[in-house]
């Protein structure tokens, strides 16, 4: 349903009132590297999904402060699979970080929340906007009670590919994290996992700490999660009275 030049992986649906809108990051034909380009959004009438409509760039990785006022011997963006650029557009600019997986939530307030990572920084992001598809304003890093962003404490496992989820009782539940597919990679990658938690009502600040959700691949042998162990990109929706 989207353009054959259009790639939006990772993708994340919500209705909101009457439109379904399509959140992802967003691949560059071609490329080097995985999500270099902005954040784009699509929607729909619930009513009519075959008539899709090109919301626009509705935040920019450059809008992020952790991608202004870049160093001059900033590290180059990793390579994908070892692929080197054919030109300079296959990759971003020299320490510029790419989107990965966002999504999207209804907060209390009424305005919607973006909550997104930079690619290969242990932080998450949010961002705000008073529509579901209009500019997104950067917001701020969320943040343990003490004012430390996640991520970033002894102790905290790196944050990946946030979902974000408001329950009936208006309890706000963050999901984040990854995990390697092989068990002798958390040799190198410790500091990796699936991890919930709940925000206060700023979008912002942990009301409760992370702890541990899905058992990754070291976990899963001889139950039911076997063959299926958590990887990336939590994503939940809420059907009835089963999550």
């Amino acid at each position: 349903y989207l353009p054959s030049y259009e790639y939006v992986p990772d993708g994340e649906p919500h209705v909101f009132g009457d439109r379904v809108y399509l959140y992802g990051s967003h691949d560059r034909c071609g490329s080097a590297g995985f999500c270099l380009n902005d954040y784009v959004c699509y929607s729909a009438s619930v009513y009519d999904l075959t008539d899709w409509k090109y919301e626009g760039v509705i935040l920019k990785k450059t809008q992020d402060p952790r991608n202004q006022n870049i160093p001059e011997d900033a590290p180059e963006q990793p390579r994908k699979f070892g692929v080197e650029p054919k030109k300079p557009e296959d990759l971003n600019p020299r320490g510029i970080h790419a989107q990965w997986a966002p999504d999207v939530v209804k907060g209390p307030d009424g305005r919607y929340y973006l909550y997104y990572c930079l690619d290969w920084l242990p932080e998450i992001a949010v961002a705000v906007c008073d529509t579901p598809a209009g500019q997104y304003e950067f917001l701020g890093l969320v943040c343990h009670a003490d004012g430390t962003p996640l991520g970033t404490r002894e102790g905290d496992l790196i944050q990946f590919d946030p979902g974000i989820f408001i329950d009936d009782d208006g309890e706000i539940y963050l999901y984040s994290g990854n995990a390697p597919k092989l068990p002798e990679r958390f040799a190198t990658e410790p500091n990796k996992g699936s991890q919930v938690m709940t925000l206060e009502s700023d979008m912002l600040t942990l009301k409760t700490e992370p702890r541990h959700l899905l058992p990754d691949v070291r976990e899963a042998v001889g139950t039911e999660f076997d063959g299926h162990a958590f990887f990336e990109a939590s994503s939940i929706r809420k059907i009835g009275d089963t999550y």
